[in-house]
């Protein structure tokens, strides 16, 4: 099996479920994001939920991940009961079916998709 994980200094992401990888754009929007005094972040699109990780290691919000993908949403979970971090969870669900029965949320996330 080849190496799957992409080691940061506090946590890793594992890809071995569906192919998902770690890029450069989401670790530098990972980075970037400015989820500071936030209580609720919601991440669309989660594939590996590396950018709701790299929040979580900043802040104490409450994370929610969602993905339309199952293996994607499987990915994040792994990956999620893995981390240091709490407050994280996982859905695997349309945006506009969640949209439909959630709050609203401080502060949204997305690694947008490229293909």
């Amino acid at each position: 099996m080849p190496n799957c994980l992409f080691q940061f200094q506090k946590f890793g992401v594992w890809s071995h479920i569906g192919g998902f990888k770690v890029g450069t754009d989401a670790v530098l929007l990972g980075a970037w994001a400015k989820c500071d005094n936030r209580s609720s972040v919601l991440d669309i699109g989660a594939g590996t939920g590396v950018l709701s990780l790299m929040v979580s290691q900043r802040t104490k919000a409450c994370i929610t991940a969602i993905d339309i993908n199952e293996q994607a949403a499987l990915q994040s979970a792994w990956n999620f009961q893995r981390s240091p971090f709490g407050s994280l969870c996982v859905k695997q669900i349309s945006l506009q079916d969640f949209a439909r029965t959630h709050a609203k949320f401080d502060h949204i996330i997305c690694n947008p998709p490229y293909f």
